[in-house]
């Protein structure tokens, strides 16, 4: 299974980790290596967990072309995230693969302050964050349909669900934007860490990654 350039150096979750970026330092200067495409712009800054990457221009996002990815679309997964929102008004697409439509893997920030995650048609939603903090947010999903699918806020399971049927094998990661381009994060939002299994990882493993930090120095 291929890698990111990021992926090989970071990546020290197990064998069912099949991508994690954690620090971005020197990620774009390493468009290439890391199978990536920015669209507007993107920066780096310190965060208290490292190099984080930050919208700096309306309409950013970021684009990692990965097969990796494909396998884990119709099968059980777990995706965890570490992110800073300057604001929660508005719809934001953090994290997403597959098809618009509903067959996709997706978190999105919504006006009334909840998480949002799932695939094939079904969201589920809850958990409050505050504007202007630092958040985790996770989806331990099944990937099977009527599959169990989790949201985990702040490393607390926030809202259980169902999945539906998926059938897409799309495999472009997109950050800070849903996969159809739209709900695109606002200036000033960053993400610190991304991090995809292809397993489900116990509500344990999930309050353990928040409460880490594992890109802090």
């Amino acid at each position: 299974m291929p890698a990111t350039y990021h992926n090989r150096i970071e990546r020290a979750y197990g064998p069912d980790c099949v991508f994690a970026v954690v620090n971005w330092k020197h990620f774009l200067s390493h468009l290439d290596d890391n199978h990536a495409i920015v669209t507007g712009t993107l920066e780096e800054v310190e965060t208290p967990y490292g190099v984080g990457l930050r919208v700096a221009r309306a309409n950013s996002y970021l684009a990692i072309n990965w097969d990796g990815f494909a396998p884990i679309l119709n099968a059980e997964h777990t995706i965890f995230c570490r992110f800073f929102l300057p604001s929660i008004a508005g719809q934001y697409g953090l994290i997403s693969w597959g098809i618009a439509g509903g067959h996709d893997a997706r978190f999105i920030s919504s006006a009334s302050g909840t998480f949002r995650g799932g695939f094939a048609g079904d969201t589920d939603q809850g958990g409050s964050h505050l504007a202007n903090n630092w958040n985790t947010i996770a989806n331990v999903n099944q990937g099977v349909n009527g599959g169990d699918n989790i949201i985990y806020g702040k490393g607390v399971p926030v809202a259980n669900g169902t999945n539906g049927v998926n059938s897409t094998t799309y495999s472009t990661l997109y950050l800070f934007t849903y996969i159809n381009v739209s709900y695109h994060a606002i200036i000033g939002t960053i993400l610190q860490e991304v991090i995809i299994f292809n397993t489900v990882r116990p509500a344990a493993d999930i309050l353990y990654l928040h409460n880490k930090g594992i890109g802090a120095t």
